[in-house]
């Protein structure tokens, strides 16, 4: 690495979706303190449900080996899949996605009724161009978070 690199170029820490996901991550945090069922939940859970629904919303997915082999008469070995929750994401947080489902969802209705909830703060200061305007986004649907 030469003098003139910065070691966040090297890890792609300017791309503009890094930035969005940190912004929309914030949000969704920011919204969490808002509901009692949330707020009671270890912060750490909250913060990885948060970074699911964030990537979900943003379509953003890592390729995975499958959890399990699927013997086929036409392949030896089982394709790969994308996933929104990688088995490095799930390491390191110590949660997989049986365990985000009810925060996630819990989440997702806060950030739906966000507009018309009793404590517009969240969402008014979310929706300037200094957060991105993130809290004007469309929310994702529910069927599409990827839980049955």
């Amino acid at each position: 690495m030469n003098s003139t690199t910065s070691s966040s170029t090297i890890v792609g820490m300017n791309n503009p979706t890094n930035s969005l996901m940190e912004k929309l991550v914030r949000y969704l945090l920011d919204l969490s303190t808002l509901e009692y069922k949330l707020v009671m939940k270890k912060p750490s859970l909250v913060t990885a449900a948060a970074i699911y629904l964030a990537r979900v919303q943003l379509g953003i997915r890592d390729v995975s080996e499958p959890l399990f082999e699927v013997p086929s008469r036409t392949t030896s070995s089982a394709s790969s899949k994308s996933t929104v929750w990688s088995k490095t994401l799930e390491y390191y947080t110590g949660y997989d996605t049986w365990h985000l489902e009810d925060t996630v969802k819990l989440l997702h209705d806060l950030w739906a009724n966000a507009s018309t909830s009793e404590y517009p703060s969240m969402f008014d200061r979310h929706s300037s161009s200094g957060c991105k305007k993130v809290a004007l986004r469309t929310v994702v649907n529910k069927d599409d978070l990827g839980f049955l």
